[in-house]
């Protein structure tokens, strides 16, 4: 499976069943902007609540094929899986994104385990094989991504907005970024040694050191 991340903001997102797996889905599918109408014969009370407050269509009826027209990504979440084989079957006749939460193999795409931190997003998947070990790496990687992570995050973002302008970080800006991470610039940051953070930066892009130290204290907040 080759990993993508995907833009689904404001994009139609459907899902077929209604309970508690489903809302799971339903849930993430709205944190990334998504419009997502949900069909079931039945449904649990948070997707209801849901549907009440306008953050999601509810369909409580019988699903048909009709029901995923126009959608970006099918998750078929139901429990039944004769339903959501042929939620499956119907999505990829139509050339969707489908996935079935009970049989990753009917689908074309996983869903994966997600650390989403302050801007970091990395995605992990076992193919399928063991859901429960993804798990348990995400939570891994959360405290893995610790303060400074997020901080250099900030920094290199602010510097590559104003390269374009000031910076002449150029083709090799992803070197230049090795570089510096390389020097102990994020053990700067870890242990709030913000003035060599500071010269690190200067060393690797020279000739730009009054705009780097404008931005670097902009972003520390000093």
């Amino acid at each position: 499976m080759y990993p993508v991340f995907i833009n689904l903001e404001s994009k139609l997102c459907v899902v077929v069943g209604a309970g508690n797996v489903a809302k799971r889905k339903v849930l993430r599918l709205l944190a990334y902007g998504g419009i997502v109408s949900v069909v079931g014969l039945r449904a649990c009370p948070e997707i209801k609540l849901l549907a009440k407050e306008s953050k999601i269509k509810l369909l409580l009826k019988k699903y048909e094929s009709k029901d995923i027209d126009g959608a970006s990504i099918v998750i078929a979440a139901s429990d039944d899986r004769c339903l959501n084989k042929a939620v499956a079957k119907d999505g990829l006749s139509k050339n969707l994104l489908v996935n079935v939460v009970d049989n990753f193999a009917l689908g074309n795409i996983y869903l994966p385990s997600i650390v989403r931190k302050n801007g970091i997003q990395i995605a992990i998947s076992t193919s399928g094989k063991s859901p429960g070990y993804a798990k348990a790496m995400r939570i891994a990687l959360e405290d893995f991504l610790r303060d400074e992570y997020i901080l250099g995050l900030k920094l290199f973002a602010a510097l590559r907005e104003i390269g374009r302008d000031s910076v002449a970080m150029g083709e090799d800006k992803n070197v230049n970024i090795d570089g510096i991470i390389a020097s102990g610039f994020l053990e700067c940051l870890k242990n709030k040694e913000f003035s060599r953070a500071l010269a690190l930066l200067k060393l690797h892009l020279p000739g730009q050191e009054d705009v780097v130290e404008d931005v670097f204290l902009s972003v520390i907040g000093q």
